[in-house]
């Protein structure tokens, strides 16, 4: 393969030179579209060390290209590695070592171009060209190894490809130092090795990317979960009043294009200040829990909807109801609430109670929304003053149309 040593090409290496270089090839060309589509570096990087691999292996010539290709190589598995496994914060002593020993590479190689015919390539010139590139990439395996015990899951798949990668290069170099029997294949090592690298990165990106996508699936559960509580009520659970402002706005549009009915009705716990003077606020808020669950599990079409509006007043949605209907809808809860049979020692009724003002209308151009909350409000108070556990409705100006 050239990778080690410049010697003639065995003809039984020309299959295993196109299988592993084409594997090379289609796996950076794959990474760079996943690079492209996510929009990711990390992959960019590992595609662009791979291209630059196989680039070098299937130069012959010139020399100083074959050289520079290399180093590209090895510079783009030093920022690949930094990037995937943040090695600067996650083994700082390792990254120096990795740093170290590139300039260590580039400085021999650069050597050799300089003063090809001073410095043999068969020579110990040629042994330490290879050892240098050898201890290098021992020097990334044994920072993954250390990013892996320090928790980094991914570095466990890329530790797995650098092994294979330092393994070749130690085979091509005993074959090329006569450590061992030089054979086609120990010519081929370095290529394999790489070949392993690059199916086994291709892994830890893959689990790289999985990673990423649970911890944004998280994420947004995260946010989800933060914005379902912002928009209820801590002490009831049921929506809260910024919920309902919400609501209205996207019911009250909705009728106003479907030219339909919308009705509002507001409901008040009777004499609750006096409850809570009387049984104290712990038992006020028991209270109110049990109302709001009573009102909720009351409605029973999925549009109807429930907030609390602040202290003791809820506030309830029933869109498509006229006022007769809402009427009938409100009084039932009203009774339901009067139904819990909650003792209450300074009403007279001797119960806790709820009154209820109702307003429904059809929005119109000249109508706004608070004119149908404001309109409810003031039904509330005559419900209250006429005195309490009942509902009253509502009656707008002639420039609101009341169904």
């Amino acid at each position: 393969m050239g990778t080690l040593v410049i010697g003639h090409p065995l003809a039984p290496t020309v299959l295993p030179l196109v299988f592993t270089v084409g594997m090379i090839v289609a796996l950076g060309i794959l990474n760079a579209i996943l690079a492209a589509v996510l929009r990711d570096r990390v992959a960019l990087w590992y595609a662009a060390a791979m291209l630059a691999f196989a680039t070098y292996d299937l130069l012959r010539a010139p020399e100083f290209a074959r050289a520079l290709a290399f180093l590209l190589y090895l510079a783009l598995v030093t920022v690949f590695a930094r990037t995937l496994l943040d090695l600067p914060r996650v083994a700082p002593r390792g990254w120096r070592l990795v740093l170290a020993l590139y300039a260590a590479v580039a400085a021999v190689k650069l050597a050799y171009l300089a003063a090809p015919h001073a410095l043999a390539r068969a020579g110990p010139f040629g042994a330490l060209d290879t050892l240098v590139t050898t201890a290098f990439l021992l020097a990334v395996f044994a920072a993954g190894v250390t990013a892996w015990q320090r928790g980094n899951s991914v570095a466990r798949w890329s530790s797995i490809a650098f092994a294979g990668v330092v393994a070749g290069f130690a085979i091509g170099l005993s074959g090329a130092s006569g450590a061992i029997p030089r054979t086609p294949l120990t010519d081929l090592a370095a290529g394999f090795g790489v070949a392993w690298e690059a199916i086994f990165l291709s892994v830890a990106l893959a689990y790289r990317i999985r990673g990423l996508a649970d911890r944004a699936a998280s994420l947004q559960g995260e946010r989800d979960a933060f914005a379902a509580a912002a928009l209820h009520d801590a002490l009831t659970g049921i929506p809260n009043r910024r919920a309902f402002e919400q609501r209205f706005e996207q019911e009250w549009r909705r009728a106003a294009r479907s030219r339909s009915a919308l009705a509002l009705a507001i409901l008040d716990v009777d004499e609750f200040k006096n409850y809570n003077d009387a049984l104290g606020h712990p038992q006020g808020d028991r209270v109110l829990i049990r109302v709001a669950h009573v009102l909720a599990n009351s409605l029973r079409r999925p549009e109807d909807f429930v907030a609390r509006y602040g202290g003791e007043e809820f506030v309830v949605l029933l869109p498509g109801a006229n006022r007769d209907d809402a009427a009938r809808v409100i009084d039932g809860l009203r009774t339901a609430v009067r139904k819990l049979g909650i003792a209450h020692p300074t009403a007279s009724s001797g119960l806790v109670t709820i009154s209820a003002g109702v307003a429904s209308l059809v929005p119109r151009h000249q109508t706004r929304p608070m004119s149908l909350l404001a309109a409810a409000d003031r039904a509330l108070y005559a419900a209250k003053r006429d005195g309490r556990d009942r509902i009253a409705l509502a009656r707008f100006g002639s420039r609101a149309y009341v169904s």
